[in-house]
């Protein structure tokens, strides 16, 4: 008696229904690389904002001014202990950092805006921590977006809220 081989209808089917099953697998493994991504990115959110926590309630103010912290906050947050052989407030892992940029886990900067004011005889500092999930562009409403905001003055004064 001859043994019976696979027909070529039977290999084609076995052939597609694993391409079928890979390109399902390969989908969902796709959304869980970029749930991690915005996972990590809001964590490294709330890292930052304990970093300038600290460095505050140290310091008892943000770098020499505002303008500077927002443009050089790795100088605040991580260079100047370092340099100083103390432990820095924000530690940081490689390809977190580009020059004086920290970088979210998309591979984007952190936008940080902060904003001082007066409101009669209080001083306030307002800061803003923003991932705009990759695009590094304001404007791109995307799902990964993230942020946190700190409020030195009103109400909420000295709590860090999630705006998005």
């Amino acid at each position: 008696m001859r043994s019976r081989g696979f027909t070529l209808t039977e290999m084609l089917t076995a052939i597609s229904v694993i391409a079928i099953l890979s390109g399902a697998l390969l989908g969902g493994l796709s959304l869980l690389k970029k749930n991690q991504a915005r996972t990590s990115t809001r964590a490294l959110l709330e890292q930052v904002s304990a970093a300038i926590d600290a460095y505050v309630a140290d310091h008892g103010v943000l770098g020499d001014t505002a303008a500077d912290f927002q443009a050089n906050p790795l100088t605040y947050l991580r260079q100047r202990d370092l340099d100083a052989g103390k432990v820095p407030y924000l530690e940081l892992r490689q390809g977190q950092m580009s020059g004086t940029k920290i970088l979210d886990a998309f591979k984007g900067p952190l936008n940080i805006v902060v904003t001082e004011g007066a409101t009669g005889r209080r001083h306030t500092t307002k800061i803003v921590i923003t991932s705009y999930g990759g695009t590094g562009n304001a404007t791109t409403n995307s799902q990964d977006d993230a942020e946190i905001e700190w409020n030195a003055g009103g109400d909420e004064a000295g709590q860090w809220k999630k705006t998005k």
